[in-house]
């Protein structure tokens, strides 16, 4: 097989390596991996700011899986020094010869990972860690899977799979946060083994493991005081959600505050779609003021399931 060059371009990718950090000894081969302007984008990790729209960017040791024909799993990866400037294009490395023909690609890169019929099987984690970015709260980047299909020739275009919460909590208390459990009040699974396909527009995934929770671990434990505002986020499978879901804040000493979602009318989540849960808004209202106004109304959770936004 000769040496190729693939341009990879995708749509809201969060992504990472998961497993072995990516060794840049030995690379023989090379796929070129470029952000696009427009609404197309790739990526590794998502940066959120407050206030700012979010954006895009490569980090080192990124990782992705590669089939193709005679080839299964081949894994590319990328240093800090593979990554432009402006983190929008990366040069991914391998020792793999690039095959010729039709391939497809994931992200991030998984030992064990199979392909059967252009479906792939891969694990989704149960577990996913409280991750931050420049003092900044960001989703896992190990945690959601994207799909690509293309070829050498024509580069490889990879679609998002999962969809993200970003959740706001209030605590009343000072608490000790130690994890955040998510799952689906209907009992389908979250977690586990999962199969994804290609539709004609995207990609499409189905868990069929077991796992019936996501687990978001903060590790030692968060500390917030009285009246302070956490941020957090979780990727969570896209799909319609007929009873709701489930957001448990568990604490250090054990109590338990359960926050659900969905639950007059079902909720439907979309991949490639960061979804705003609880009280995420109080973060941009800093230093503002306001009037209750004659017409006022508690906007209950039943209340919130009623309202769309168009």
């Amino acid at each position: 097989m000769k040496n190729g060059i693939i341009t990879i371009s995708a749509i809201l990718i969060l992504a990472g390596c998961v497993g072995s950090e990516f060794d840049g000894n030995a690379l023989g081969r090379y796929l070129e991996a470029t952000i696009e302007s427009g609404k197309t984008s790739t990526r590794a990790i998502l940066i959120d700011n407050p206030g700012v729209r979010m954006q895009t960017v490569w980090q080192g040791g990124d990782c992705i899986g590669v089939f193709g024909d005679g080839v299964s799993n081949m894994k590319f990866g990328i240093t800090e020094e593979d990554i432009s400037e402006d983190g929008k294009s990366a040069k991914f490395s391998s020792g793999y010869d690039i095959p010729s023909g039709s391939l497809v690609s994931y992200s991030p890169y998984r030992t064990g990972t199979t392909i059967s019929s252009n479906v792939i099987s891969l694990d989704f984690p149960s577990t996913q860690v409280y991750y931050l970015k420049d003092g900044v709260a960001q989703p896992d980047p190990g945690a959601n899977i994207m799909i690509g299909t293309g070829s050498a020739a024509c580069g490889i275009s990879f679609r998002n799979v999962m969809a993200i919460l970003k959740i706001g909590q209030v605590f009343d208390e000072p608490t000790l946060l130690k994890s955040i459990e998510f799952r689906d009040i209907s009992g389908k699974c979250v977690s586990g083994a999962m199969s994804v396909s290609w539709n004609g527009e995207g990609p499409l995934a189905e868990i069929t493991g077991s796992g019936g929770i996501i687990t978001l671990d903060c590790g030692e434990g968060l500390q917030f005081d009285s009246g302070q505002l956490g941020v957090f986020f979780i990727v969570v499978p896209a799909r319609t959600y007929e009873k709701g879901f489930e957001l448990t804040f568990v604490s250090e000493d054990g109590v338990k505050t359960v926050r659900t979602v969905g639950t007059a009318l079902g909720k439907t989540l979309e991949r490639s779609v960061v979804y705003t849960i609880g009280d995420i808004s109080r973060e941009y209202m800093a230093g503002a003021t306001s009037r209750l106004m004659p017409t006022a109304q508690i906007m209950t959770p039943e209340k919130m399931d009623k309202v769309k936004i168009t």
